[in-house]
């Protein structure tokens, strides 16, 4: 029997003959999911399906010589057969067993709400982070490509929650309106897989491939990759499309109104919430003590909202799969009216619901959903927002009602949470909220120096801070900063 596939040129590949017992047996297998053998490189075999992403099973990647195959090889080949099909998932054959399991996780529907959530590397979203040299390349030539508005669809240092709930970062993730890219920008030291470890080159493929399986295409590009700029543009232009596609346009982002009290009874809470909310305010953040009833001000208050709106909606986000069956039994026993589920699933647009879910699904699908879909949002267990990393998907959101619950009313913690529970993103450009006199208008003063940046070493991972202190911290450098803050002080604001 004969397949054929069409990639997105609308070339039609043939499936080929597998030439061996491995390629036999790794046909066999992915044959079971639908997926016909249609090449052979020389890291591995290419397997492809109608309207999805293709796959690549690196069989002979590691007999390669990491001198004669570059990791611009490896990158630019990848490239292209993402473009090509529109997505490609990649896996390290080892062995049968191993295989299938790996595969199952992106090509099978699995449950992803039992998560543990733990993050790789430092937390980017509470400190700034200076830009790499390759990423800093790499911004300066899209910007030479696309112009300078299309910079703004170019988010950089972007939060994403892989299949086993790790929170990553994407160095560039591009937003265009029928598609999301992934753009990362590799030290061919710390990323070539032939010169890493077999661990951490798989880890690096499993980021890879939770983006695909989410929809992104996903581009890396080295030092080498980028030299030449000709060539990145023309690739850049391929692999992305029209920059009108682009969603180029800064938003604002907002102000909930926001309180945040510690209570003594149920019933005051309940009460001042109420006061709140006739007041404007629509996100409370409640401290009570352990054991006095956090769950049961939260049960009241929907109950109440629950007769206001016949089709209401409640998404209640817990930390961990043995929370979510707690509160799923607590609120049978007292909403037993109400149709609760344990997961997000379809329901008629009229039916009022209840929605209790792990903090871990949620980081990776609250873009499926509307962003008014819930009218009341509840986070259990609120401390944990921040190192759950929940600020993201709770600012996605624009319920009528947002309520958090905690224990914990350290200092420390509550202005954490207030940062976290008390901004939302809003269909609102940056410009528009300019001309509304939401935020003041941007006025931007550039300071050109004749600093030589090419002494200053990167060591892979960052800048060398003895040779910035040489090159950049001096104080010829830092009298330029002075003198320019002053005169635009004096004579232009």
């Amino acid at each position: 029997m004969t397949y054929q596939i069409k990639d997105i040129s609308g070339k039609y590949l043939e499936n080929v003959t597998p030439n061996s017992l491995l390629n036999k047996t790794i046909s066999d297998i992915l044959f079971d999911f639908d997926y016909v053998f249609v090449d052979q490189h020389e890291s591995g075999l290419l397997f492809a399906k109608q309207n999805f992403p293709a796959i690549f099973v690196d069989t002979l990647l590691f007999s390669l010589d990491p001198k004669a195959y570059l990791y611009v090889n490896y990158t630019s080949h990848q490239n292209q057969l993402m473009h090509d099909f529109q997505g490609l998932y990649r896996f390290v054959w080892s062995d049968k067993k191993s295989f299938i399991e790996d595969i199952n996780i992106f090509i099978t529907e699995v449950l992803d709400d039992d998560l543990n959530l733990a993050m790789y590397g430092s937390n980017r979203s509470l400190q700034h982070v200076d830009p790499t040299p390759p990423e800093f390349n790499f911004s300066v030539f899209f910007e030479q490509t696309f112009g300078t508005k299309s910079i703004h669809a170019l988010q950089p240092e972007v939060n994403y929650t892989d299949k086993e709930g790790h929170r990553r970062f994407i160095d560039f993730v591009l937003d265009t309106q029928n598609m999301q890219f992934a753009v990362e920008l590799n030290g061919e030291r710390y990323h070539h897989p032939l010169l890493i470890s077999v661990e951490k080159y798989r880890s690096q493929l499993f980021k890879q491939n939770s983006l695909v399986y989410d929809g992104y295409l996903v581009y890396r590009w080295s030092d080498r990759g980028m030299a030449d700029t000709t060539k990145l543009a023309d690739q850049m232009r391929l692999f992305f499309g029209d920059k009108s596609d682009f969603k180029s346009t800064p938003h604002y982002r907002a102000d909930r109104k926001l309180t945040f009290e510690r209570y003594q009874h149920q019933t005051d809470a309940i009460v001042k919430i109420n006061q709140q909310r006739l007041n404007g305010n629509n996100t409370f953040l409640v401290v009570l003590p352990t054991g006095t009833g956090k769950t049961e001000v939260f049960i009241e208050d929907v109950r109440h909202q629950l007769t206001i709106n016949s089709t209401f909606k409640v998404l209640a986000i817990v930390p961990s799969r043995e929370l979510r069956k707690q509160l799923v039994s607590r609120l049978h026993q007292q909403l037993d009216d109400i149709n609760i589920y344990d997961s997000l699933q379809p329901q008629a647009s009229s039916e009022q619901a209840i929605f209790v879910v792990t903090s871990a699904y949620i980081l990776r699908h609250y873009h499926s959903f509307n962003r008014k879909h819930f009218n009341y949002i509840v986070v259990d267990e609120a401390h944990r927002a921040a190192a759950s990393g929940l600020r993201n998907a709770l600012a996605y959101f624009t319920p009528d009602s947002l309520l958090g619950l905690t224990a914990t009313p350290d200092r420390t913690d509550q202005q954490q949470l207030e940062t976290i529970f008390g901004q939302y993103d809003v269909d609102l450009t940056l410009q528009q909220a300019i001309e509304q006199g939401l935020v003041p208008p941007v006025r931007a003063f550039r300071l050109e120096s004749n600093i030589d940046f090419s002494k200053v070493r990167f060591n892979g991972k960052e800048f060398v801070k003895q040779d910035l202190n040489k090159t950049v911290l001096i104080p010829s450098r830092n009298q330029l900063i002075v003198d320019v803050v002053k005169n635009i002080l004096l004579n232009h604001l």
